[in-house]
């Protein structure tokens, strides 16, 4: 009995009297879109933090054994909590199966959040361009080597060439994407490449197509004999080093060093082998200071002594 009147007693209290109308609710805003904001005035562009990769979706990786090759760029907007929506593919592989897991790799994807310029997180469009699968491997054909002129007159630098390699295998269009200011050098690669041959591309769908490549190769004396800046620079002489430096240095008016790929290189030494340098363990600011007062130390006394060892000169900055 006490079990129904409780039971009643909720009842009415949960139920309008008759003729009694029941109380509306307040009707609640509908929650607004976040203002959109152009990357350009983002102080702070999102990246990606965590989310599935496309390297390891099954279909990238069936293209990468298969010799297949191709890409996609998709939209999406980016929410001030770092979460994608709207996406869609603007370019799409033309492969119905892989073009559904990109879309679903890309819904689990978390970036940081956009920031403007006043700080706040905000929401911006952003897009996604990527490589899938794998390009055509060279068949035949060498690097290109430094020509003998070019070493005597210590050029160095960086050269970047793009061409595109037809469905035969033949690279056609080759041209400088950037110089290293030295022709000898930019025409060692480009008649590197014209002399190579390649795979047949095949696209996505394994059909004959043509595939975009790009070549990167430095030149320094540095690396000679050896192939790698670990194994010439047991034998890089100051007065070498010297040459090198003062030519990038005229060759390259107004740039600033650490644009020059050997600088950056033994950066990246210091801070990762300080040990093998025989510095000892170093926190990361000093590291950061030892790297240019030891540069500018090796400079200085590689003048004094060009027959010493850039390295010996190097480690004692």
């Amino acid at each position: 009995m006490v079990r129904r009147i409780l039971l009643a007693a909720c009842m009415m209290l949960a139920t309008p009297a008759l003729g009694q109308s029941p109380v509306a609710s307040t009707p609640q805003p509908e929650a607004q879109p976040p203002t959109i904001i152009e990357a350009a005035q983002l102080s702070q562009r999102p990246r990606y933090s965590m989310g599935k990769r496309l390297d390891d979706l099954p279909e990238v990786l069936a293209a990468a054994r298969k010799g297949w090759s191709g890409r996609a760029v998709a939209s999406a907007t980016v929410l001030p909590n770092g979460v994608l929506s709207d996406i869609t593919l603007t370019e799409p592989t033309g492969n119905a199966v892989l073009d559904a897991e990109i879309l679903a790799a890309l819904a689990s994807w978390r970036l940081t959040s956009p920031v403007d310029k006043a700080g706040n997180k905000v929401a911006t469009r952003a897009k996604f361009p990527f490589v899938i699968g794998r390009g055509p491997e060279r068949l035949s054909g060498t690097e290109a080597e430094m020509p003998q002129a070019a070493k005597l007159g210590f050029h160095n630098g960086k050269v970047v060439v793009g061409f595109r390699i037809d469905p035969a295998g033949l690279p056609t269009e080759v041209k400088v994407v950037r110089s290293s200011k030295s022709d000898l050098l930019d025409n060692s690669v480009l008649a590197a490449i014209a002399a190579s041959r390649y795979e047949k591309p095949l696209d996505l769908q394994g059909r004959p197509a043509s595939y975009a490549a790009q070549v990167t190769q430095n030149f320094s004396q540095a690396e000679q004999g050896g192939g790698s800046y670990l194994t010439g620079l047991k034998s890089y002489r100051c007065d070498t080093f010297i040459g090198e430096l003062d030519w990038w240095t005229a060759a390259h008016p107004g740039a600033k060093i650490s644009e020059l790929e050997f600088y950056s290189f033994m950066g990246g030494v210091a801070f990762i082998a300080p040990d093998a340098l025989g510095w000892g363990k170093l926190d990361t600011l000093s590291l950061v200071k030892r790297h240019p007062a030891a540069w500018a130390h090796a400079v200085e006394q590689c003048r004094k002594d060009p027959g010493a060892r850039f390295l010996e000169q190097y480690k004692k900055g």
